[in-house]
């Protein structure tokens, strides 16, 4: 569940998400994990040929919030945990119902979508006044095995993915800013917020299901990212970078394979084998249909120049640019609709510019 063990002693087990990068996701991952620790304990507490002999008492509380995390020098105990948040974890803990799980209002908050949480009283903590101290009561029933609320099912796991989704955004783009060259006028960080945003609007339209609107959303995300490493075959070294970075974010092979297929479906010129590789071809391109397109075409232009891609001639990239608009098709009914008129347009403007020189 990626979490790291704190300190245990011979009653007390420790550990905590979101360290040392804080993460959306981690308040769920510990919640999920004491659940499923709490169950086992239960269920070795039955079996009559359990060969612990005797009974083991749980009780988990959890709470989120800052703290400070000192490094220790104990092989077995990387972090020692300190401040107030642990000092309302103690307490939360300590009022905590035999085999429950018990949390803070703070903690409630943040994972109210994925489990049954239910109100059990307020609680007085020692300079703090009170607060409010709740029970998890299992994974929601829909996003649960069988409906039972023991274990997550597959609709959990996306929804958990669209949340990470977060995460890992926030460590693309921040490798991206760091990383990118100066000359990067067009596929820059602008551009892949725009291509992310670009492919929910379709993705919407289109119906796509969470399970694929996550794919999509990623091969947006880290169609730019191969730009840090070369700007020739950008797209191979897009493929080589998510291969590397996905797995820390549990993404399966399969997604991989699949993400890795979008991006290559843009290279030019595009050709979509299926409705999501469709979504984001349209997606990349949907700037030629766009009243941005001559402010867009231009910081194109300049990138492709000082990456000694093209000559420096804007009436010859002019030209260019009429050659592929006339060519270029969307591929999706939503672009179809949104983008072929104002396409048009810029096609005739280019047509008497280039009539006019």
């Amino acid at each position: 569940n990626h979490l790291q063990k704190t300190k245990s002693s011979e009653n007390k087990y420790i550990c905590v998400g979101g360290i040392p990068e804080p993460s959306k996701i981690s308040p769920i991952n510990i919640t999920l994990a004491a659940i499923e620790i709490t169950n086992h304990i239960i269920e070795l507490n039955a079996d009559e040929n359990s060969k612990i002999g005797h009974k083991i008492f749980i009780q988990t509380g959890i709470h989120t919030g800052p703290v400070a995390a000192l490094i220790s020098e104990k092989k077995n105990t990387p972090y020692d945990l300190q401040g107030e948040t642990m000092n309302i974890t103690n307490r939360i803990q300590a009022s905590c119902e035999i085999g429950k799980v018990s949390i803070s209002s703070i903690t409630q908050k943040l994972i109210q979508n994925f489990f049954i949480c239910n109100y059990i009283e307020k609680l007085h903590v020692k300079f703090m006044g009170e607060i409010e101290r709740f029970t998890v009561d299992g994974v929601k029933p829909d996003l649960s095995v069988d409906g039972k609320g023991l274990q997550a099912n597959k609709k959990f796991n996306t929804k958990l993915a669209l949340l990470r989704f977060s995460d890992l955004r926030k460590f693309v783009i921040r490798k991206m800013e760091t990383e990118l060259p100066e000359n990067q006028h067009f596929h820059n960080i602008k551009h892949a917020y725009n291509l992310i945003s670009q492919v929910i609007t379709i993705a919407n339209a289109e119906s796509i299901n969470e399970d694929e609107l996550l794919l999509l959303k990623t091969s947006a995300l880290f169609y730019n990212i191969g730009f840090i490493k070369s700007y020739s075959e950008h797209e191979v070294k897009s493929l080589k970078l998510a291969k590397e970075i996905l797995p820390n974010y549990d993404y399966t092979n399969e997604q991989i394979k699949t993400i890795s297929d979008l991006i290559y479906a843009v290279k030019t010129p595009p050709e979509p084998k299926n409705l999501l590789e469709k979504i984001l071809c349209d997606a990349y391109f949907d700037y030629l249909g766009s009243r941005e397109f001559n402010s867009l075409s231009r910081n194109l232009f300049k990138e492709l120049v000082e990456n000694k891609k093209i000559k420096d001639d804007f009436d010859k990239w002019n030209s260019d640019q009429l050659i592929f608009l006339e060519k270029h098709e969307y591929f999706t009914e939503t672009i179809k609709k949104l983008r072929t008129s104002h396409k048009q347009k810029i096609i005739d403007n280019l047509k008497n510019r280039s009539t006019n020189h």
